[in-house]
Order: structure tokens, then sequence, then C-alpha cells
């Protein structure tokens, strides 16, 4: 969980089951009385993931494992706001900041935006959005790389993009 940042642990491997929970992705936005926060939950077993879910209390939404979900045709992008406005072509004119990964991932699995964009993501953030977007058939990168569901280690920063 991200409240524990300063976890110890090393190697997971010993765990027959890991549980990776963000509790409130979009935390200022939380605060400030916004829709766009939610919470997301990961679960693996043996280091494979097992289940996934993300919940969107804000507009009533959720996703989980073996949950298909309709698709809507959009072509909005959305970028974390860590990513620079330079590395954003000018051909990406449609694009939307949310402030918050789980919103904007379970958005692109819907289809309401075409392409999500992080460069610095805490693992319990992108988790359960990333396994969900595979399971839907969606494109994942997670640095640079075709991801597949491994577990990822918290307290290390990813870049990910989800495509549709």
């Amino acid at each position: 969980s991200e409240e524990k940042k300063n976890s110890k642990i090393g190697d997971y491997s010993k765990f027959k089951y890991i549980v990776t929970l963000d509790p409130i992705d979009g935390t200022e936005n939380f605060y400030a009385g916004l829709p766009e926060w939610g919470i997301s939950i990961s679960i693996y077993k043996d280091l494979n993931h097992f289940e996934s879910c993300i919940y969107l209390p804000g507009i009533e939404a959720i996703l989980k494992t073996n949950n298909k979900i309709k698709r809507n045709n959009s072509i909005i992008k959305s970028f974390s706001s860590n990513v620079k406005f330079a590395r954003i072509k000018k051909r990406e004119n449609e694009f939307r900041f949310f402030g918050c990964c789980v919103y904007s991932i379970y958005h692109v699995i819907n289809g309401s935006l075409t392409d999500y964009r992080s460069e610095r993501a805490n693992s319990w953030d992108i988790l359960a959005g990333a396994n969900l977007a595979i399971e839907n058939g969606l494109s994942v990168k997670i640095d640079n790389k075709k991801y597949y569901g491994k577990f990822l280690q918290p307290g290390k920063k990813y870049k990910i993009q989800i495509k549709n």
C-alpha cells in the first residue's frame, strides 16, 4: 500500500499471496471534492496476477476481473501530470489531465479515452488497471516493454502506457 512506503520486504516470492492496494488514488481530487479519484486493488498468487478491481465512487463505476465492459470509441488521450508538455506531440491535441491514474486507466479500458501515459507511476497506482486492461484486450507497456501481468515491486517508479 502507498501508506507503507518504507517496506523492507525485498523478496516477495516467499509469499503465497500479495495484495496491492491504493485506498485513495487521486488524493488531492478527493480532498477537493472532485469525482476523479478511485480505489484499486490487485491480488497476486505466487507472483502471478490473480484478481483485480477498480472502483470509482465519484461516478459509481466498478471494473473487476472477469467483468468485461462495453467500450466507447474516443480519440481523447490522457496523461499523468508528470508527463512533460514537450513530450506531447502536436498531433495529440485532444488530451486530458485528471490527476488520478486509476480514473484515467478505467476510462481507457471503457474506451472513453484512447491512451494513457505516465512517466513515474507507483505499482499500487497501476497494477489493477494494467491487468484489467490486458484482460480487456488493450496494449500495455511498462518501462517501454510489453507487460504480461507480472508483479511490480513497490518503491520503484514505472513508466506506463495503455492503449486501446
